[in-house]
């Protein structure tokens, strides 16, 4: 799966976001979209490790991100 969190008006949250995900041992990566939009990517995981990560991320950052879970292609 595909973990996308995002998008995140401002590039430092995104950074944080990124960070804390890394620091809890995942390969998290921030791209630019949109111009000023900035979205968190992790992939691949196993569906379990995926739904691990969407629990982490709002247990520390609230549900008001938007997260989307897609198949690998």
């Amino acid at each position: 799966m595909i973990v996308q969190i995002g998008p995140v008006a401002s590039p430092q949250r995104a950074a944080e976001i990124a960070a804390h995900l890394t620091l809890s041992g995942y390969a998290a990566r921030v791209t630019r979209v949109e111009g000023t939009r900035y979205l968190v990517t992790l992939a691949p995981y196993r569906r379990s490790t995926a739904e691990v990560i969407v629990s982490l991320v709002r247990g520390r950052f609230g549900s008001f991100l938007r997260i989307t879970l897609q198949p690998v292609p």
